[in-house]
C-alpha cells in the first residue's frame, strides 16, 4: 500500500491576490495504510527499545494546509516570515497502563472460565449421592 498518498490538494483558484483549495488527507483508521512521515502517522521509540506508531490524522491535516499556506506567503510575500506548525508536548507510552489493562481484560476472560472448571466436580458428587443413594 505504498502508493496511497498522505494528502491531496485540489486547488480552484491560485493567483498573487487569492488562494482557494481543497484539501483532503489519507484519514484511514488503520495504522498500516499510512507512511511514517510525521505528517499523518509518527513513529516512538522508546529507551528499552519497543517502537510504536501513532497516528496523528487530524493534526496531518492542519499541518499539511499550514505547509500550503506558508509557501504560498512566501511565494507571494518573499519579504515576509511566515512560521507556523503545531507545537507537541513530549510523549510518553505509558506502559504500565496498558499492561494493567491487558491484565484487566486476561482476569476477566480467565476467572468466569476457572470458576465453570468446579461445576463438574460437584455435579459428580451430586450425581454420586443420587447413584449410591447416600444420605
Amino acid at each position: 500500500m505504498q502508493a496511497l498518498p498522505d494528502g491531496v490538494f485540489t486547488f480552484k483558484e491560485a493567483s498573487a491576490d487569492k488562494l482557494v483549495y481543497e484539501s483532503k488527507i489519507n484519514d484511514h483508521h488503520q495504522w498500516q495504510y499510512h507512511r511514517e512521515n510525521g505528517l499523518t502517522k509518527i513513529g516512538v521509540k522508546t529507551e528499552k527499545g519497543m517502537e510504536t506508531e501513532i497516528l496523528r490524522v487530524l493534526e496531518g491535516q492542519v499541518e499539511m494546509n499550514s505547509l500550503m499556506n506558508k509557501a504560498y506567503m512566501k511565494a507571494n510575500f518573499p519579504n515576509t516570515t511566515v512560521i507556523t506548525g503545531i507545537n507537541f508536548y513530549p510523549y510518553e507510552l505509558n506502559f504500565k497502563f496498558w499492561k494493567q489493562k491487558i491484565e484487566n481484560f486476561l482476569a476477566l476472560a480467565f476467572i468466569p472460565a476457572a470458576l465453570c472448571m468446579g461445576l463438574p466436580v460437584f455435579l459428580y458428587q451430586i450425581v454420586l449421592e443420587k447413584e449410591k443413594k447416600l444420605i
